[in-house]
């Protein structure tokens, strides 16, 4: 029989929690729970065989809703329907310094949560990653083999918007900053094997976030894209384009 560990909260903030194709919900009368596959944590349980444990936590219960607590150095979602994921971070308080999600639907995910890194690998095409991104507040983002990811999704990383009631908005003497931009936090890009961007877009983007940080020097929570880099199939630059990348940043890579 498969052990089977119930617990209410996960404070282990040197290990990983990775949850993995168990896109099915165990019900019960009070209580939703889903099973979670976590090889770091059985083992350091000391348990045989890590791969034949699972670790169960709720999602939700009826009289206690008081969220699952996780807190953990790193989050990983793989494989899991877009369902299966807003739950998790629905019913979650999530405290974590990197989400990686691999291979999962992220339609209609609200409750996302901040993470100083975000992996995003292998997202199904048909996802609007510029829906996910707009509740993303991070600083450091990954994108390898994303298709979706394309000049749509970097145009929207571009352009300016109106900052609503809930964002507030930030004053400087004489001067009111009432716009932001998609996922603002962000100094560092990376980007690999997503052949459905262009030169000129990579360049729009890290040309207009820079010109806007420079003239509004007291907003330290919208910084310029200081660090890109660039990789796989795709894009293709010219001498000319890495010369202006490294110009304008203080680190670019490109690798074929």
């Amino acid at each position: 029989m498969t052990p089977v560990r119930s617990c209410h909260s996960w404070h282990r903030a040197s290990l990983m929690l990775h949850i993995s194709h168990y896109p099915i919900f165990i019900p019960s009368i009070e209580l939703t729970c889903v099973l979670v596959y976590t090889p770091c944590f059985v083992s350091c349980l000391g348990c045989a065989s890590p791969p034949s444990h699972l670790i169960m936590f709720p999602l939700c219960t009826a009289r206690d809703p008081k969220p699952f607590v996780l807190d953990t150095s790193e989050l990983r979602l793989t494989n899991l329907e877009s369902n299966i994921v807003d739950e998790i971070f629905s019913a979650t308080d999530i405290n974590t310094e990197q989400v990686t999600i691999t291979g999962c639907a992220l339609d209609n995910v609200e409750n996302v949560p901040y993470s100083f890194c975000l992996h995003l690998e292998d997202i199904p095409s048909h996802v609007n990653l510029v829906d996910y991104l707009r509740d993303w507040d991070g600083e450091v983002l990954f994108v390898n083999r994303c298709l979706s990811f394309d000049d749509r999704v970097l145009t929207e990383l571009t352009a300016p918007r109106a900052r609503s009631q809930d964002q507030g908005q930030d004053q400087n003497p004489g001067t009111a900053n009432n716009t932001h931009f998609l996922a603002s936090g962000i100094s560092e890009l990376s980007i690999n094997d997503c052949p459905n961007i262009s030169v000129g877009a990579l360049m729009n983007l890290i040309y207009v976030r820079k010109e806007y940080a420079a003239s509004r020097p007291w907003l330290d929570n919208e910084p310029p894209i200081s660090r890109l880099f660039v990789g796989g199939q795709g894009t293709r630059f010219r001498r000319w384009h890495v010369e202006w990348f490294r110009e304008n940043m203080e680190e670019f890579l490109y690798c074929l």
